[in-house]
């Protein structure tokens, strides 16, 4: 469906609603502001916060774009600098092993204070809160007390983590002396977006709930910032609901600079719209009136997936079990659904090629020891995933016959699109029909949902705010609930909007090229969930991960793992804590992520980093001129 006419009254509409001229300031005469570029990058997105935001593809993808963490990796994984503009290990007077990072004079989109190492200081103390679940809190289980201050262990707080700030010097103690290996590895770890920095003002009071849902309280560093974020909810509304990026004139310059405000960062706008759909984006695109989609409608991947520009996401697309479910508390019954699924098939036929099977839950990027892909290794090992029907079907015969096991219904939520609902489908009649073999009918109910809404108060008013519903279902976890309702309600798996489910689709992110991240995020200790610090009766609760996984015998390659300086003993260590969670498998690992962006001939300069995330810092549209649209057109 062409929409390249609706496209433009609607950026009329904001030219005439909003007083300003596209690719002009106010003073449309006196100043050429730079290229505003039309694109598709995402699906909505719910929430900007780059300490939570895990659990989606798209989400990260704007991360990448509006944050700047300390360190970049460039597409061929070359540490970069990044914030920082220097760094020295040493050792200290006391004989402690200790980091410097000294950083380049930047300043938040706000365009009046600068990013400082403090910045840094206040957001890594907000992940190793141990009232603050994250993943991203393993990323810095090398610096001293962190783990302890995470865990609460005797009396100690995130303020007691080794991490401070003097003008602008970040630095870091460790709790062990690390071998060269290890620094590179501690080094790529600051390249993870959910490192970088917060402002704290940004959180006073009681914003920590919203203050990256919406334009008014966002607050970012990075070469972009949210300048417009309509999802509709608003008594006024756009013809079209609008998602737009413009240039942070702050990004490495203060206000009063002399420098260029392109000289960082050269395009001055990216304008979307997300009630678009990616059909019609495409077909935009084709049309040459959008010059960037990230992403191709599954009915055209066959033709255009060639021409496309593939980068490897760093994520595996997962299915997380509720395994205090009785459905899934069996082990072999989990097992049994892994290997009913084709991974080859839905990579083939529900993504048309896009992505590829998973091989372990690792994804491609990460490195295997200082060098190698972990998942190739994976993929040549004995514990690899496989599809084997028939002995899926056995092991839910052998779970009937001697562990007592009855099934009940699969409730799957799912986000609301193409892909998913494909993927889903081939799951749902591949479970259905492993249990049908096994002795057991079950039905497997899909739920599409791309967002559900939340009110706050604010100033007196009742503010709508939308919340990723996988997201939410994966961050409410069951101890949490149940502190939160003293116990009068208990929550069935994961719940969201009113409804209960027992399985999620989520993209899984590696938060670094590190596997360690990744896998610690499913053991006892050092996953990152932290603790629940005094519930209704006083109690506190160490959270376990949201799947309810927890093994005696994998928290100890964990720990182990943690423990181990040696980065070859410590990478064979890892590999074995995978394959016990391949053999327990809570969660079921489906497919490594890629992404897929066509990019017009007149737009240059668009790179990739080694997540996977498109680069726009450079990027130049060819005779931006010609496709400006102003009062006159």
């Amino acid at each position: 469906m062409k929409r390249v006419l609706a496209l433009i009254l609607a950026l009329l509409a904001v030219v005439a609603s909003m007083g300003v001229l596209s690719g002009c300031s106010d003073n449309a005469a006196e100043e050429d502001l730079g290229a505003e570029i039309r694109a598709f990058f995402v699906g909505e997105v719910y929430d900007f916060d780059p300490a939570k935001a895990y659990t989606n593809d798209d989400a990260m993808k704007i991360m990448s774009l509006i944050y700047e963490p300390l360190f970049a990796l460039d597409q061929n994984g070359t540490l970069q600098y990044a914030l920082a503009n220097g760094y020295e290990f040493y050792e200290n007077h006391r004989g402690e092993f200790c980091l410097d990072i000294t950083l380049r004079e930047s300043y938040w989109n706000n365009g009046t204070d600068q990013v400082t190492a403090s910045d840094f200081v206040y957001a890594w103390q907000r992940i190793l809160d141990p009232n603050f679940p994250s993943q991203a809190a393993t990323l810095l289980y090398d610096v001293k007390y962190a783990k302890e201050a995470k865990l609460n262990q005797d009396g100690i707080t995130k303020y007691d983590a080794a991490i401070s700030a003097q003008d602008q010097t970040l630095t870091v103690i460790f709790n062990k002396e690390l071998t060269k290996e290890g620094q590179q590895n501690f080094l790529r770890n600051l390249t993870s977006v959910a490192l970088a920095p917060v402002k704290e003002s940004a959180l006073y009071d009681d914003r920590e709930n919203y203050w990256s849902k919406r334009v008014a309280t966002i607050v970012t560093n990075g070469p972009f910032a949210i300048r417009y974020l309509d999802y509709g909810l608003g008594e006024v509304r756009l013809d079209q609901l609008e998602f737009r990026l413009e240039r942070n004139n702050y990004y490495r310059r203060s206000q009063t600079s002399s420098i260029a405000k392109d000289a960082y960062v050269t395009p001055y706008k990216f304008l979307t719209y997300w009630d678009t759909e990616l059909t019609d984006a495409f077909a935009e695109y084709l049309e040459e009136a959008i010059f960037y989609v990230g992403d191709i409608p599954l009915e055209q991947r066959a033709e255009y997936l060639s021409k496309a520009d593939l980068t490897n996401m760093l994520s595996t697309y997962t299915y997380v079990l509720d395994t205090e479910d009785p459905t899934f508390e069996n082990d072999k019954v989990r097992r049994a659904l892994s290997m009913a699924l084709n991974r080859a098939l839905i990579a083939s036929e529900a993504t048309m090629g896009l992505h590829v099977p998973a091989t372990g839950f690792v994804s491609h990027g990460v490195l295997n020891g200082a060098s190698g892909s972990f998942a190739d290794a994976t993929a040549k090992s004995d514990y690899a995933l496989k599809t084997d029907l028939e002995a899926a079907a056995a092991l839910i015969r052998d779970a009937i016959l001697n562990d007592g096991y009855r099934a009940g219904d699969i409730n799957i939520l799912v986000r609301d699109n193409a892909e998913e609902r494909a993927i889903a489908e081939m799951v749902k009649t591949a479970w259905e029909e492993v249990f049908r073999q096994g002795g057991e009918k079950v039905t497997v109910n899909l739920h599409f949902l791309s967002s559900v809404t939340f009110r706050i108060v604010e100033d007196e008013t009742y503010v709508t705010m939308p919340l990723d519903a996988v997201q939410e279902a994966y961050s409410l976890l069951k101890w949490d609930y149940d502190f939160k309702t003293d116990g009068d309600a208990a929550q069935e798996g994961f719940e969201v909007g009113g409804k209960s489910y027992n399985v999620i689709a989520m993209d899984y992110q590696m938060l670094s090229p590190d596997a360690f991240g990744a896998l610690a995020s499913f053991s006892y200790e050092l996953s990152g969930n932290g603790i629940h610090l005094g519930g209704f009766d006083g109690t506190t609760a160490i959270r376990t991960h949201a799947s309810g996984f927890n093994s005696d015998a994998f928290n100890a390659k964990i720990q182990a793992a943690y423990e181990e300086t040696d980065m070859a003993k410590r990478n064979r260590l890892l590999h074995e804590a995978e394959e016990l969670l391949l053999e327990k498998m809570p969660v079921i690992p489906i497919l490594f992520n890629r992404s897929a962006s066509l990019v017009n001939n007149d737009l240059n300069r668009v790179y990739y980093n080694y997540y996977g995330y498109a680069v726009f810092t450079r990027t130049e549209l060819r005779n931006y001129h010609k496709h400006l649209i102003t009062e006159e057109d």
